[in-house]
C-alpha cells in the first residue's frame, strides 16, 4: 500500500500497476486490486493511458483508475 487510496501490484503476466482511488470511492485498496485480478483474469487489458474500474462494496460504485508503473522492489506478483 502506498496510501490510503492508493497502492501498487505487480502481476506474473501483465506487469506493474498503480491503482489510484477516484473521486467518491471509499473503499480498502485491497479490493481494487481484487477487482483488477478479475478484470486480468477475464481478459480485460490496461490500455496505455490507464483505465478506470469500479469496485462494488457496501452498497456503492467505487471508481479507481489503473496506470501501468514501474516495478518496485518487494512487491509480490499476484
Amino acid at each position: 500500500m502506498t496510501g490510503p487510496h492508493a497502492c501498487t501490484v505487480r502481476t506474473r503476466d501483465h506487469g506493474v500497476f498503480r491503482l489510484t482511488a477516484g473521486a467518491g470511492a471509499d473503499a480498502d485498496p485491497a479490493a481494487y486490486t481484487s477487482s483488477l485480478h478479475a478484470w486480468l483474469a477475464y481478459g480485460g487489458t490496461v490500455p496505455p493511458g490507464g483505465v478506470t474500474l469500479r469496485t462494488h462494496a457496501a452498497g456503492g460504485a467505487h471508481p479507481f483508475l489503473v496506470e501501468a508503473a514501474e516495478p518496485v522492489s518487494g512487491v509480490p506478483a499476484f
